[in-house]
């Protein structure tokens, strides 16, 4: 039999597969997204129910098969108990998992997203949890080559200095002459543009010391859903847990 990889992941997704297994996608540090069987993990005596909870970050043994791989061991480096105790944080953490999920290509190692993924679930609690989820979200895109443009028009190149237009499918800001006659855009003021920069430029342990009205950061949220949906191509169903608690 092959040595077992080792390796360090988030799990990220579950899902039931026969009559006790669980296939989960994991966010690996050494193998980016994988796929991952697990036998037996849904019986009440298996001994990797405990490191294989979503959400949780642990050491992990697996064998290479032709489709997927196999979970062997593992142990738990962190379970992040605030994120499952606190239903906002619990709906941020699907919905971000979601996006990642989605947007990640399989099995493509990428250090920065998983580093910036660790630090995000040790943060959460302790920043204020829509700022801290646009930083993170922004950087992902940047990571993965779909950042929106903030900095000039996506059509003619002048430097946004004012209150401008955002549409999605164009992939950015649009000045006004440029954004005239076109559908599916919003307008984005000049403050909000000048935020959205703080935010991916600012490292993430110092994002809560910007300080942002909340309409101002629930329209950043809205925007890069918005912005996602158009990248990913489909909803990201886990939004409607986040805006029933926050009663929109």
């Amino acid at each position: 039999m092959a040595t077992p990889i080792q390796t360090k992941g988030i799990i990220i997704k579950e899902y039931d597969f026969a009559e006790a297994d669980k296939i989960f996608v994991i966010f690996t540090s050494s193998k980016g997204k994988i796929s991952c069987l697990a036998k037996g993990v849904r019986k009440s005596k298996s001994k990797m129910r405990g490191f294989l909870q979503l959400f949780t970050y642990s050491n992990l043994h697996l064998h290479k098969g032709k489709s997927m791989y196999t979970i062997i061991g593992g142990e738990i480096i962190n379970s992040f108990p605030k994120i499952k105790s606190d239903l906002l944080l619990f709906g941020y953490a699907n919905y971000i998992t979601e996006v990642l999920e989605s947007i990640l290509p399989s099995e493509e190692k990428n250090e920065a997203i998983f580093v910036n993924t660790v630090s995000l679930c040790h943060l959460m609690g302790s920043i204020p949890i829509s700022q801290l989820t646009s930083h993170y979200l922004l950087r992902l895109l940047k990571s993965a080559g779909f950042l929106p443009e903030l900095l000039q028009c996506v059509v003619c190149g002048k430097t946004i200095e004012e209150n401008a237009l955002f549409n999605s499918i164009e992939g950015g800001c649009l000045c006004r002459q440029c954004g005239n006659g076109l559908n599916n855009q919003v307008e984005i003021p000049i403050n909000i543009i000048r935020i959205m920069g703080q935010l991916l430029a600012m490292d993430m342990t110092r994002i809560g010391r910007i300080k942002i009205q909340d309409k101002h950061q629930y329209f950043i949220e809205d925007l890069l859903y918005e912005y996602l949906k158009t990248v990913i191509e489909r909803p990201i169903n886990s939004i409607k847990f986040i805006r029933e608690i926050r009663g929109v």
